[in-house]
């Protein structure tokens, strides 16, 4: 984004900001929906190079992201900087990921379809009746100003979410997802951003490369899936939860048949994996947490059911009592 094109829209977020000062509630949800709108163009039309760091639970990690899009698509490089190597390559839908071979089926189990951000809302009468649209506070955030935008969940079954905002160019600096209690459950944070008028092809290249490392494959050329209709439905999800994606694939060396359903309420994802009950070897039974994931596990018949996601417990629980064979009566 250059020239007058960057200053128009600069101009419209500070005047924005002059208008909504003082406003009430309908109109700063409209402005909080300019912002999101704001938000998901730099994140698809800006080229930009920093480090964030994304806190989950207990654990704080460093990453290292590159962004680069032109008339042909979107190209990103996620270099992880402490722990161990890995990093995450995405051209447009494909996303390619490099870890040590020892964490690939923990990969498989999160699905690694989304690389930056964790989510990418777009405002519409689905997301209304489900969460409150705020506008929060001006900050600082990178060495930058920026501007909070709130989305409060109108139930116990979702998270509420914090986007803090670059207030020159819409960029998302932080987010944070808050639960019921108020308290930050994940959080991600740029310390230092820069954008770009161009980015070195070569440097959205893979870095690391060896024996020791799996390359997984998810979005074109990806592991292949059996089409067909589920086996299994939900029949108790929560408000809003819609099926946005279905698939059967084989797992592991074992080749082991696993359905997959995921859930969404257009912001929050659910996946729900049914697999034979003898190819798990240590089953999750009742629920589990970390950070901001739950999880939940059952038995039905000879399937194991897993359900995870980053939402409250609340949701996975209900899911997962909920699911029945597509036969039974």
């Amino acid at each position: 984004m250059r020239g007058a094109e960057y200053f128009s829209r600069a101009g419209r977020g500070l005047l924005a900001a002059l208008l909504l000062a003082g406003a009430g509630p309908a109109v700063a949800e409209e402005g909080a929906g300019l912002w999101l709108e704001r938000m998901s163009d730099a994140l698809h039309e800006l080229r930009y190079e920093g480090v964030f760091v994304y806190q989950h639970g207990d654990r704080l990690r460093a990453m290292r992201i590159l962004h680069d899009t032109d008339s042909t698509g979107e190209r990103e490089r996620l270099v992880a900087l402490d722990g161990v190597q890995r990093e995450v390559i995405r051209n447009d839908d494909q996303v390619t990921c490099i870890l040590p071979d020892r964490t690939s089926f923990v990969l498989e189990r999160r699905a690694p379809g989304r690389t930056f951000p964790p989510v990418m809302p777009h405002r519409d009468a689905q997301l209304d009746r489900h969460y409150a649209f705020e506008l929060g506070e001006q900050g600082r955030i990178a060495g930058r100003t920026t501007q909070e935008v709130r989305l409060e969940p109108r139930d116990d079954f979702r998270y509420g979410y914090r986007f803090h905002l670059d207030d020159a160019t819409g960029m998302l600096l932080q987010s944070e997802l808050v639960d019921g209690d108020g308290e930050v459950v994940e959080r991600l944070m740029f310390t230092s951003i820069e954008f770009r008028d161009r980015i070195d092809p070569t440097a959205l290249e893979p870095g690391i490369e060896g024996e020791e490392f799996m390359w997984y494959q998810h979005g074109r050329e990806g592991a292949p899936s059996f089409p067909g209709e589920p086996r299994w439905e939900a029949t108790s999800l929560p408000p809003g939860f819609e099926r946005e994606d279905y698939r059967r694939h084989r797992a592991g060396e074992a080749g082991t048949p696993v359905e997959q359903l995921v859930f969404s309420d257009g912001l929050a994802s659910v996946s729900v994996f049914m697999e034979p009950a003898g190819a798990v070897s240590a089953p999750l039974r009742g629920h589990s947490s970390r950070g901001a994931v739950n999880a939940y596990g059952r038995g039905v018949g000879d399937t194991r059911i897993t359900v995870v996601g980053e939402v409250p417990r609340a949701a996975v629980e209900r899911i997962a009592r909920g699911m029945q064979r597509r036969e039974d009566p």
